[in-house]
């Protein structure tokens, strides 16, 4: 019998297996199967992706509204629907003479793939392909880690 510390042991091999034992692989844990490479999710950083857009010049200023209305609906109506998504904001209001776009989309995502998931989500696709590219003339779009 061996004694570290003030506990007994068999045999180094028990003191090691009771002492040493490899933790549990904590939440946010993701391994690569094919390569084997492990990582935490958690080490990624969150991501914004900001889209600014112009409608059409030949829509009215009523159309515009009742356009810019509808993609705020539908986009801020994702949140919580989408893995991921933290925050969604679309502004459409306080616009200045200065600006040279209609409207804006402010989002943030837990990591990069959040916002490919995002990018691929059938109700995110739904609104884009029915509220906002058949209105608009251009789209710009920034995406970063903060």
């Amino acid at each position: 019998m061996q004694k570290i510390g003030s506990e007994a042991f068999t045999n180094t091999r028990e003191y090691l297996k009771i002492k040493c034992e490899v933790p549990q692989k904590p939440a946010g844990w993701a391994e690569d199967w094919h390569t084997g490479n492990a990582k935490l999710n958690w080490e990624q950083k969150m991501v914004k992706h900001i889209i600014l857009w112009t409608l059409k010049p030949e829509l009215s200023d009523a159309e515009k509204e009742n356009i810019k209305k509808e993609i705020k609906t539908g986009l801020e109506n994702l949140k919580g629907k989408i893995p991921g998504l933290v925050e969604i904001k679309v502004i459409t209001e306080g616009r200045l003479a200065s600006s040279t776009t209609d409207l804006m989309l402010d989002s943030t995502f837990e990591n990069e793939d959040a916002l490919k998931t995002y990018s691929k989500h059938p109700e995110h696709v739904a609104i884009a392909d029915g509220k906002v590219r058949p209105f608009a003339v251009s789209r710009a779009c920034l995406d970063f880690e903060v």
